[in-house]
């Protein structure tokens, strides 16, 4: 990756415009489309030029990460060992996108993966400092079938949680197109797989307290709250519904412990303020 070094002072974000994102998404979602419901991850097997250090392993060696369902990968590696691609284990299916890329392309494409898995220590700076979730591979601290067999393992359940949360938004986007029937049904379903998970838990709750089933609404949402106590939106729905529930005390503690952590959101400060000031009022 070209002039990397120099851009990457203090781990800044570096700003690309938003149409080359755009047209590097368009690119990739040609070569595989979004609909599939896959994630995109981006693998660098060896370190690049501009590295300080000479690291590399075998793409032969990732192979198991091929067999993970409903993953796309594509090629982040420059330099001579770019040429390995050729040699790719069928099971990986690399995609390498062609063409001349200068740094600004190599940071639109990264922008547009949901996760990178690197060798290099650049392409794994360059992915942070974006914002992107990053894997760091150290070469040669173990044996290479046992590293990525494990690191397979690890990115077939982080596949499972992005799978979880494609199917969430999918249901969120039928209670929208006014199909709540079905969206309870694939939410149902999911929780299931996932009962822990808190964005399932959200998005079925608020789906039944807008039916009017507002205890069981209230008894998801608080299981979601034990799981993650800070979920913005559940913290929100939740206040909500201990609100339509006369339980103005609850909702204000509720509000009270999330601000401890987040202070400076305010609006859940107005709403905390609103209700105490209706609460006032109430008992004035």
């Amino acid at each position: 990756m070209s002039d990397i070094n120099e851009q990457m002072s203090g781990d800044a974000a570096i700003s690309v415009p938003c149409e080359r994102v755009k047209t590097w998404r368009e690119r990739m979602e040609a070569l595989a489309p979004r609909a599939d419901g896959h994630l995109r991850v981006g693998i660098a097997w060896a370190s690049s030029p501009e590295s300080r250090e000479s690291l590399s392993s075998r793409l032969t060696d990732w192979a198991p990460l091929g067999a993970v369902r409903g993953v796309v990968f594509f090629s982040l590696q420059k330099g001579a060992a770019a040429a390995e691609h050729t040699a790719a284990p069928v099971s990986l299916a690399l995609i390498r996108l062609e063409g001349s890329m200068e740094s600004p392309d190599d940071i639109a494409v990264i922008e547009n993966l949901d996760l990178v898995i690197s060798v290099c220590p650049i392409v794994a700076n360059l992915a942070e400092s974006q914002g992107v979730p990053v894997w760091i591979v150290h070469p040669n601290t173990e044996n290479p079938a046992v590293m990525f067999k494990r690191i397979a393992d690890e990115l077939r359940q982080w596949s499972r949680m992005g799978d979880v949360d494609i199917c969430v938004a999918q249901a969120d986007e039928q209670m929208l197109q006014g199909n709540p029937q079905a969206a309870e049904q694939r939410l149902w379903q999911l929780l299931g797989e996932a009962p822990e998970n808190v964005g399932v838990l959200n998005s079925l709750g608020v789906l039944l307290w807008h039916d009017g089933r507002t205890e069981e609404s209230l008894t998801l949402l608080l299981t979601a709250l034990e799981q993650d106590p800070l979920h913005r939106d559940t913290v929100l729905n939740c206040g909500d519904v201990f609100q339509t529930l006369g339980r103005d005390e609850d909702a204000l503690a509720l509000y009270a412990h999330y601000l401890q952590a987040f202070s400076d959101d305010v609006e859940v400060r107005q709403i905390q303020e609103c209700v105490a000031a209706t609460k006032v009022g109430v008992t004035a």
